[in-house]
């Protein structure tokens, strides 16, 4: 029997101690971990050291942000959670990011924009993203749609939630309701902190100093190499794309 655990495992263990019952508290503080841990996991990781050394250093970068850890070749990933591919930079996108100027060809946000506060962080990542692209570079969002949910909330069209994803006589029974499927997309647990439609993603790219502002689709870009998009979204996703 082990007296003291892998690190990992008796923090979650103290952690579960000082949250309870309270799943809400538990996954606030896990996150908030990982975010801290990514400031400074340099210090004792040399594989992340070697990556930022070469980061520093290069260009043409093509780079996800936020969008977890799925290895693609070619791609580098930036995400605060632990344990990622050789590829994977842990990084925490409140801060600066870790490249030059214009040394980024492309930048993908799928999925993690959402995540941001509006009003301080999402100025300040999309700030950082026009600082880090090239001159003509590409900046691809996916978010959830809120404008569709809405729409197919007022409307009450059994098929336009059917082309979301969900059919509305069979949800699931932690959200039974249109309203509840609502509240798990602006707020997902206390994950999300804003939902995004169309009109204002297009507002604050254009207030941030991005330019060609366009709606795409699920595999649509006008960057070829940019069409890596998580197939399990396209039902219910925003796709943008803005050049610097």
């Amino acid at each position: 029997m082990k007296i003291f655990p892998s690190p990992g495992s008796w923090l979650r263990q103290l952690v579960r101690h000082l949250c309870g019952d309270d799943e809400f508290c538990y996954q606030a503080l896990r996150r908030k971990f990982f975010v801290i841990t990514a400031r400074w996991c340099h210090l004792w990781d040399a594989r992340q050291r070697r990556l930022l050394k070469k980061i520093r250093s290069g260009s043409g970068w093509s780079v996800s942000l936020g969008s977890g850890r799925r290895p693609f070749a070619g791609w580098l990933l930036v995400d605060a959670e632990p344990n990622g591919p050789e590829n994977y930079l842990r990084h925490d996108l409140r801060r600066p990011l870790p490249f030059g100027d214009g040394t980024v060809e492309r930048i993908l946000i799928e999925h993690y924009f959402e995540h941001c506060e509006p009003r301080w962080e999402v100025p300040r990542l999309l700030a950082e993203c026009r600082r880090v692209l090239r001159e003509g570079g590409t900046l691809r969002i996916i978010v959830p749609d809120a404008g569709a949910y809405c729409r197919a909330y007022a409307s009450g069209d059994a098929e336009q939630w059917k082309r979301l994803g969900w059919e509305p006589g069979n949800l699931p029974a932690d959200m039974p309701t249109a309203m509840s499927v609502l509240n798990h997309v602006f707020l997902q647990n206390g994950e999300h902190k804003a939902g995004w439609d169309f009109e204002t993603l297009r507002l604050v790219l254009e207030r941030a100093g991005f330019r060609d502002v366009e709606r795409m689709a699920f595999g649509k870009s006008r960057d070829p190499g940019m069409t890596i998009d998580r197939p399990n979204h396209a039902p219910y996703s925003l796709y943008v794309e803005a050049r610097k």
